[in-house]
């Protein structure tokens, strides 16, 4: 199946997924909700952040709407005022009808009323299926990523996929999913801190002021390596392994690691943000950059 969502579709549901979280008690603002300008894809801007528990609740809640063939009808005022009046619990963004002189009332059976000129359905029925992809929090406030109809439908399938095939081969219940997840990111959380503690022990033990790792990923050094330039503000060290680098200097180093950064950029070896107390980013090739360190480190004692 091809899944494919119509803006009409997109920005309907976009009405209802708004009432929703109003019903369920959450004060809402949307700044804008994009329903044209991706294939299937819409998404809201709402200002202030919105838990991730009321928003599945309110996404049960479209697709209850839906379920339930609610006509969409319309209606025309000389000014908010007068939708106002006739229509109390209307929805409207005041920015937006501030130089407007008629005003279009787009009305959800009893379910929702607002103030909007864009294209929708005939019939809640039409929207088949609304589901949320992702909700994220950019500058305080909540972006939620949605789609519905086909596409809708379509992504919930594969999702549930997903979660099937990871439930069966860890041999675990899908209703079991939440305090799996739960125990697993403790689980990390613990690995991560007991990594981290052996980051910086090898940073603080290591009798150079550089060392190349073998593990397939160096972020764990990130948080310990700004913790040994912090308690040791005269030194500096640097991180590396096959694929990226990493390099700090405390408050009281005159090492210049922007100058060594500038040094392996010019040699090809290596491409990433590069400043007089810190270069991090990716390595071209290791080598050079073996050399180019060990160079640094011996110019400097």
């Amino acid at each position: 199946m091809v899944g494919t969502a119509t803006p009409g579709q997109l920005h309907t549901a976009a009405h209802i997924f708004a009432r929703s979280l109003q019903n369920l008690g959450v004060q809402i603002s949307v700044r804008k909700a994009d329903t044209s300008g991706t294939p299937d894809i819409g998404y809201d801007f709402i200002r202030g952040r919105i838990p991730v528990d009321r928003i599945i609740a309110a996404e049960a809640e479209v697709n209850r709407v839906i379920s339930q063939g609610l006509d969409i009808d319309y209606d025309n005022f000389d000014s908010i005022e007068a939708a106002k009046a006739k229509l109390p619990n209307l929805r409207f963004n005041e920015e937006r009808l501030a130089e407007v002189s008629g005003i279009r009332v787009v009305r959800i059976g009893d379910f929702d009323s607002a103030a909007c000129s864009q294209v929708h359905v005939g019939n809640t029925s039409d929207i088949l299926a609304f589901a949320v992809l992702r909700v994220t929090y950019p500058s305080g406030e909540t972006r939620v990523t949605f789609s519905a109809a086909e596409a809708a439908i379509e992504r919930m399938l594969k999702t549930k996929a997903g979660i099937l095939t990871i439930a069966s081969a860890e041999n675990f219940d899908i209703d079991s999913m939440g305090e799996r997840y739960a125990a697993l990111a403790e689980s990390t959380r613990a690995l991560e801190a007991q990594l981290a503690s052996v980051a910086y022990a090898s940073i603080s033990n290591s009798k150079e002021p550089f060392m190349y790792v073998k593990a397939d990923n160096i972020n764990a050094f990130f948080r310990p390596l700004g913790e040994y330039t912090r308690k040791n503000p005269d030194r500096y060290f640097i991180v590396f392994n096959d694929k990226q680098l990493l390099g700090a200097r405390g408050a009281e180093c005159s090492v210049d690691l922007g100058a060594l950064g500038a040094r392996l950029v010019a040699s090809g070896a290596f491409k990433g943000s590069v400043k007089p107390d810190a270069i991090s980013g990716r390595v071209l090739r290791v080598d050079s950059v073996v050399e180019g360190v060990r160079a640094a480190a011996g110019s400097h004692g």
